[in-house]
C-alpha cells in the first residue's frame, strides 16, 4: 500500500473522474448471463445445431477429392504426425510407469482415439500401396493389351496378304488348268487328226502295193507276149 502511495499521485476526492456507467461495461453484466454463455459455447444441441447450418451452408460446394490423392495426403501428412504423437505417448507411458493421474487417464482415452484413427490411417495407407500396384497392374495390362493389339494388327495384315497371295494363285492355278484342258483338247484333235492321216496312208500304200502287183503282173503279161511274138516271127 506504500508503495502504491507513493508512486501514485494523489488526487482530492472531490476531483477524481467517475467512471461512466454503460450496458457494454463489464461490471453491469448481470451475473446469471455468464451461465448463458458457458451453455452457448458447450451445449451439445447447440453445438450440433451450429454444425448442421454449417452443413447446409456447404452442402452444395463439397469438393469431388480424389481417392489417390486423398491417400496421398494421409501418407504424406497425416501419418507422419501420428507417428510423432505416438513416439510422444511412448516417451510419456515411460516417465508415467509408476502411476497414473487423471491427465494420463485423459491422455489414455485420447491416445485410444487417435490409436484408431492411426490404425484407419495405416489402413489407408494400406490400401493406397494396393491401388499404386492395381494401378502399376493396370497399366502393365494396358500395355501388354496394346502390344497385343499390335501383334494383332500385323497378324491380321499378314493375314490378309497370305488370302490375296492364295487367291492369285488359285487364279493362276484355275487359268492353267484351262489352259490344261485345251491342251487336251489340242491333243485329242491332233490325234484324230494323227489317225486319220494314218488310215489315209495306209490306204494309199495298200492302193500303192496293188498297183505295184497289178504293174508286175501287166509287165508279166507284156514280157511274155513278146516272147511268144518273137517265135512267131
Amino acid at each position: 500500500m506504500s508503495f502504491l502511495s507513493s508512486s501514485s499521485p494523489s488526487f482530492p476526492m472531490s476531483q477524481k473522474r467517475s467512471i461512466p456507467k454503460t450496458e457494454n461495461s463489464f461490471s453491469y453484466q448481470k451475473i446469471e448471463k455468464l451461465p448463458k454463455l458457458i451453455n452457448y459455447s458447450t451445449s451439445p444441441s447447440l453445438n450440433n445445431s451450429m454444425l448442421a447450418k454449417v452443413k447446409s451452408r456447404h452442402k452444395y460446394k463439397e469438393l469431388q477429392v480424389d481417392p489417390v490423392t486423398a491417400a496421398t495426403v494421409v501418407k504424406n501428412y497425416l501419418l507422419p504426425m501420428f507417428e510423432k504423437t505416438k513416439i510422444h505417448e511412448l516417451n510419456l507411458s515411460r516417465q508415467h510407469a509408476l502411476g497414473l493421474t487423471n491427465a494420463d487417464l485423459n491422455a489414455s482415452r485420447d491416445s485410444t482415439a487417435e490409436s484408431t484413427v492411426y490404425k484407419e490411417l495405416k489402413l489407408s495407407e494400406k490400401l493406397l500401396k494396393e491401388l499404386e500396384n492395381t494401378n502399376k497392374k493396370l497399366v502393365a495390362a494396358e500395355e501388354k493389351q496394346a502390344i497385343s493389339e499390335q501383334e494383332k494388327y500385323e497378324l491380321q495384315a499378314e493375314i490378309d496378304y497370305l488370302k490375296a497371295l492364295s487367291q492369285d494363285v488359285l487364279i493362276n492355278y484355275e487359268t492353267c488348268k484351262l489352259q490344261i484342258h485345251q491342251y487336251s483338247k489340242n491333243s485329242h484333235s491332233s490325234e484324230m487328226k494323227y489317225y486319220f492321216i494314218h488310215k489315209q496312208f495306209e490306204h494309199y500304200k495298200r492302193l500303192n502295193q496293188a498297183s505295184e502287183e497289178k504293174i508286175h503282173e501287166i509287165s508279166e503279161d507284156l514280157h511274155a507276149e513278146r516272147n511268144i511274138n518273137d517265135i512267131r516271127l
